[in-house]
């Protein structure tokens, strides 16, 4: 190995140079950075101890990978930012329902879940919620929403507020019925009007 300050030989193992004092990178850090040894030494050998080594760019693939992603992440957006997730109607079906209470905040939900959903992205959602009446007094409610549909892109949704929400105070007993209310209520399976 010879030493990249002053071009003498040196042993594989010293730290620093015998003769000028310079630190000495290892064998070990050399082939870590992707430079063949023995093509090192040998061409300082022959070049009377000049030689050029150029290093990879390791900024660069980290340059084009965030790039790529970005690109990626600009095409989702400019398609719709892709379909719901349960959780985005789940929210939706909460903002709704806290339309409709007398003191939203205390609002205590339970029992979410995606009760029915059709290729078009209309989702009925039931939930139960507790909240205060105009008494004081706390209430339990089943709730029935249909979201009619969900746009990711911009964070919105659409509901009937005539004809999309139901709150029973029966609890689960009649949610076959909710749902198939909510279903009749608009024009389930078929293509969203455009």
């Amino acid at each position: 190995m010879y030493c990249k300050n002053c071009n003498k030989e040196i042993g594989n193992n010293a730290a620093f140079c015998p003769e000028c004092g310079a630190k000495v990178e290892s064998n070990a850090i050399v082939q870590e950075k992707s430079i063949d040894a023995g093509a090192f030494q040998s061409a300082m050998a022959n070049s009377g101890g000049t030689v050029a080594v150029k290093k990879k760019s390791k900024g660069k693939s980290v340059l084009i990978g965030v790039f790529a992603v970005l690109i990626i992440i600009v095409i989702a957006c400019a398609m719709g930012g892709g379909t719901a997730s349960d959780e985005d109607y789940i929210s939706a079906a909460r903002t709704v329902i806290s339309k409709q209470l007398k003191a939203p905040s205390t609002a205590i939900y339970a029992n979410e879940k995606i009760e029915a959903q059709d290729d078009y992205g209309r989702t009925i959602v039931s939930l139960t919620v507790e909240s205060q009446n105009s008494f004081g007094g706390y209430v339990t409610n089943s709730c029935y929403v249909l979201i009619e549909s969900y746009d990711t892109a911009e964070d919105t949704f659409t509901y009937n507020k005539v004809t999309g929400v139901y709150i029973s105070e029966y609890g689960d007993s009649f949610t076959d019925t909710y749902v198939d209310m909510l279903k009749e209520s608009t024009e389930w399976d078929e293509p969203l009007e455009e």
